[in-house]
């Protein structure tokens, strides 16, 4: 009985360690797929945020530009898990400023939070602007995204500061002159207003300009010009004014123009086309009898420099007979030889028998 008892203790015993392993195991996987799960979610989050391709354009000291819509990849530089302006504009100047950004980039802690210190190589106490896609950022660490536009500029005016941010309405386009296509542009400014808060107002008398060169183009009281081409190619579409200190506004254009002195298609193919007697190609046997005749005779020992020796006899003059050199030659006719001498005794006995 007693031993019953020890039994049936010693089993419950094991049931029970057996159920307390089972649940630390389940609880362990648990916890496992909740590190997982929570890992996982991190990394996606960390890859949505680690680049974005942006456009950065800056205009330097002298109010001009430098880079002009300019695409970036741009990854977190500055180490701060975002993406920002500083970001941007390291990106920049690191990839196009000579130096890269340890010479012509600088950002500080100041009592306004990170500053801009030294733009496209100037520093000139904090005298910069900054926008993203148009509009006045308040912190260089302003987050940016896919797709954005970034513009920075030096002020040429570190007194009055009056260096007024512009742009069109259109950043990028396209235009076929052939058809006869034309661009509408709205040219606004960065004013402000009796509180000194900003706003966007249209620009009056402004020319424009293609590619460094001011144009006869000019807007009229709501900002707005038509703007045509007479040459095909790629063009940088700015702006100047004579009533407003600009920071001038940046369009990158792609005009399509054929050249009309060009040669017609068929005249050029008929021109460039060969002759039957020309395209002509010699038969195989004719290639074959041309190859023989060019390429001479070749010793294989001679071909081989570097394993075989040189010939004495070739060298003087003398031709040899390679059948009787011939090592494996001279012992097949040797056992020829033997062969037959053999079977001349064989015959010899035969005789002697009979």
């Amino acid at each position: 009985m007693k031993k019953m008892k020890r039994l049936v203790a010693v089993m419950a015993a094991l049931a029970m360690s057996v159920s307390a392993m089972a649940i630390s195991s389940s609880a362990e996987d648990a916890a496992e797929d909740t590190v997982a799960e929570t890992d996982t979610a991190v990394e996606s989050t960390e890859a949505a945020d680690t680049s974005a391709g942006v456009y950065v354009t800056i205009h330097d000291k002298d109010g001009d530009i430098a880079l002009a819509n300019t695409y970036l990849d741009v990854t977190d530089t500055d180490g701060d898990g975002a993406l920002t302006i500083v970001d941007a504009l390291y990106t920049a100047h690191e990839h196009f400023y000579e130096g890269g950004a340890e010479a012509g980039f600088a950002v500080a802690e100041t009592d306004w939070g990170t500053s801009l210190v030294k733009l496209w190589g100037e520093e000139n106490g904090g005298s910069y602007g900054y926008y993203v896609n148009n509009a006045s950022s308040w912190s260089m660490k302003d987050p940016i995204k896919d797709g954005d536009l970034v513009s920075a500029f030096v002020y040429t005016d570190t007194e009055n500061f009056s260096d007024a941010y512009s742009f069109f309405d259109k950043s990028f386009g396209e235009v076929n002159a052939d058809k006869g296509e034309t661009i509408d542009l709205t040219l606004s400014y960065i004013g402000y207003d009796a509180d000194w808060n900003p706003v966007t107002l249209p620009l009056e008398g402004a020319y424009i300009v293609l590619n460094g060169e001011k144009t006869g183009f000019v807007t009229d009281a709501d900002g707005k010009v038509t703007v045509d081409f007479m040459n095909g190619g790629d063009y940088i579409v700015s702006a100047v004014s004579d009533k407003v200190n600009l920071v001038s506004p940046v369009l990158t254009l792609s005009v399509l123009k054929t050249d009309e002195e060009e040669t017609p298609e068929d005249e050029t193919e008929e021109t460039v086309e060969p002759s039957d007697e020309e395209t002509e190609e010699p038969s195989e046997d004719e290639q074959t009898e041309g190859e023989t005749e060019e390429e001479p005779e070749t010793d294989e020992s001679e071909e081989d420099g570097d394993t075989a020796p040189a010939n004495d006899n070739k060298n003087n003059g003398a031709s040899t007979n390679t059948a009787t050199t011939n090592p494996k030659t001279s012992s097949q006719l040797q056992l020829s030889l033997a062969g037959i001498a053999l079977a001349g005794v064989m015959a010899v006995k035969f005789r002697k028998k009979r």
